[in-house]
């Protein structure tokens, strides 16, 4: 005969593990931090790219990409140290943020990336443009942005840009 305290520590432990399952199974990936640039907005929210980064394992190179929910449209064009809660299993994922920090930046490049994303998206119908590298020639005050496409490895665009936010491609 099982005593019914064996019967209660049983139904505890198949309780438990249910709620880890559970918990586990609808709570996305752990929390974690992702320094990018915010690119893009939607109803989603706003879309936080990284810098491209090398798979040691294969030759591919792969970016970290999450739309955030609770962050402002304005945030568009600022580099971002976000801190992600739980996420939605999708490539871009989906967060919210449980604490957002801006990253200091030169002076007007917000501006020039906002400028060189949108000459982006006319060029491209399908995809999100993203920053692959920005950098500053002081000698020639002259912005050289360097852009992806999120989901399209193939489309990429160098872009320089003049004080008066004139663009070239080169």
């Amino acid at each position: 005969m099982v005593k019914p305290n064996h019967c209660r520590n049983w139904m505890s432990i198949v309780l438990l593990g249910v709620v880890l399952l559970l918990t586990a199974a609808c709570g996305g990936s752990v929390s974690e931090t992702l320094v990018g640039y915010a690119v893009a907005h939607s109803e989603q929210g706003v879309l936080v790219v990284e810098p491209l980064n090398e798979d040691p394992e294969s030759d591919k190179t792969f970016r970290a990409a999450v739309w955030v929910g609770n962050l402002h449209r304005n945030q568009v064009g600022n580099l971002l140290q976000v801190q992600l809660g739980a996420q939605a299993d999708s490539y871009p994922g989906l967060s919210l943020s449980k604490k957002t920090k801006q990253q200091q930046q030169p002076k007007g490049e917000r501006s020039v990336l906002i400028a060189s994303l949108d000459y982006a998206k006319t060029k491209w119908e399908n995809g999100l443009p993203v920053i692959d590298s920005v950098s500053f020639d002081k000698e020639a005050s002259k912005w050289e942005i360097d852009l992806g496409c999120l989901l399209d490895e193939e489309q990429k665009l160098r872009l320089l840009v003049d004080a008066k936010q004139e663009i070239t491609e080169l």
